[in-house]
Formats: C-alpha cells, structure tokens, sequence
C-alpha cells in the first residue's frame, strides 16, 4: 500500500494484519512498479493523493495487466473522480474516514479479482508454450485448418500429400489439446488476440 499519511498507512496495515492480511507500506507509487509481487493474492491501496504527485507511474500501473488490482483511497472524492479512475482500471474507490469492513470488503473482491487475472495470465501462458511447441509445417496446417481449408486443399496449398496434412492435423490437435476443429480455432482466436 502506498498511503502517504503515516498514521493511515499504520492504521490500514493493523487493520488488515488482524484480520491475517499481510500488508507492506511503500511510500511512493514508483515503489510499486519495482516490487517483486509474490505468488500470493495480493492488491494495491493507493492514496489517490499520494499518487497524484506521480499520475504517470499511476496510469501505468492502472493499465498494467500484471499489477495487482488497485484500490484508490480519498480524501475529497467526487462522483466524477470515481468513474474517471474506475474507466482507467482501478478496481475499487474508497473515501476517507474508512469503514473498515468496506475495506475488507474490497480487498476480499480485489483478490477474487487477482486470482481470477492470474489464472487467465496461466492459462495463456500454456496456450501460448503449446502452440510453440509445434514445428513451422504444423503451424502451417494449423493455419488452415482454423481458417476452414480442407485437407485436399491445404495439401494442394502445400504442394504436399493429403496423407501427409492429415499425419500433422493429428500431430497439432494432440499437442494443442484440442478436442475439436471447433475448440482449435477457439485456440487459435485467442492466440491472436
């Protein structure tokens, strides 16, 4: 958490510690970008104040698919305040004095949110490691296979044999794990995206 108030910040982190929430105080949002984010659930608390100073490092970690999600903590917030830093991604907009169980509330949602955003970032990761896995031929027949080609004609696009389309259209449902056409050009949508 980044919250330029000492007495907050101290206040904050006792809060969440008695309830089995680790918390760590750094004390300005570049400090954010830079720490090492454990395998564990985690969320920022950002002082919007504190942030301000720094809005550029701020914006970034909004934007950043890898950050954790960001809670932004004010002072003197307004309606317009809180959907301009909801549109840019902050996950949560709590004012000051803080209710302690919204809080708690809120880091619990941030964290659904967190593990939800990590097993996505896995599951493209393994996507991504099995469609490298393929040789530059099976990523060929991959190509059009999604696209709608049948066998004749990607061996006829090739300059290969139809048998030979069919030995790699095997090859590359089983290493991509697809059970189906269907499910390989699903594969293949999010790849691309």
């Amino acid at each position: 958490m980044v919250i330029e108030d000492a007495k907050l910040s101290g206040a904050v982190q006792a809060a969440l510690e008695s309830k089995g929430v680790p918390a760590v105080s750094l004390h300005v949002p570049g400090e954010c970008a830079a720490y090492a984010r454990a395998d564990a659930l985690s969320c920022l608390l950002l002082d919007e104040e504190s942030a301000g100073t720094d809005f550029s490092v701020l914006s970034h970690l909004l934007r950043n698919r890898d950050s954790p999600p960001i809670i932004l903590l004010t002072q003197n917030g307004d309606v317009p305040s809180c959907v301009r830093a909801l549109r840019n991604g902050a996950h949560d907009y709590l004012t000051l004095p803080l209710m302690t169980p919204r809080l708690f509330q809120a880091v619990a949602s941030a964290f659904d949110t967190d593990q939800a955003l990590r097993a996505q970032r896995q599951a493209a990761a393994e996507l991504r490691s099995r469609w490298e896995s393929l040789t530059t031929r099976e990523a060929e027949i991959m190509h059009y296979a999604v696209r709608g080609f049948l066998n004749k004609q990607t061996a006829a696009e090739l300059n290969i044999t139809e048998n030979t389309v069919q030995v790699h259209r095997g090859r590359v449902m089983r290493k991509m794990h697809a059970a189906s056409l269907a499910e390989l050009v699903c594969m293949s949508l999010r790849l691309s995206s």
